[in-house]
């Protein structure tokens, strides 16, 4: 089966924003993840361990500390993604994560 998961993390602690003009922080962001699993519960726990640790533009993976506050789960069909996600998402059809967005940040007036 295939699920979209959004997730949000909140930082333990924030992390400086770069290329604002204003000086801003941000305590957490938001990634969309694509999961092939079993059931339910398997794609929530695939999606978390990304969510937590995110692969970098650059194929390297990064650790955040921080909490899943929210979980948006829900079951699709692999051909639900945009055809551009579908041409490049890697082992769509074996058992785990196949894709995942870029890191959204928000700041603490944006929450």
């Amino acid at each position: 089966m295939h699920f979209k998961a959004q997730m949000t993390v909140l930082l333990d602690e924030p992390l400086r924003c770069e290329g604002s003009e204003e000086p801003s922080q941000a305590i957490g962001y938001i990634i969309v993840i694509g999961v092939n699993a079993p059931d339910l519960a398997a794609a929530v726990n695939y999606a978390h361990a990304v969510a937590l640790r995110p692969k970098q533009a650059d194929g390297t993976f990064r650790s955040f500390n921080g909490v899943v506050v929210e979980a948006q789960v829900q079951r699709i069909e692999k051909t639900g993604w945009e055809p551009v996600i579908q041409k490049h998402a890697k082992r769509i059809d074996q058992e785990g994560v196949y894709y995942s967005t870029g890191l959204v940040f928000f700041a603490a007036d944006e929450e």
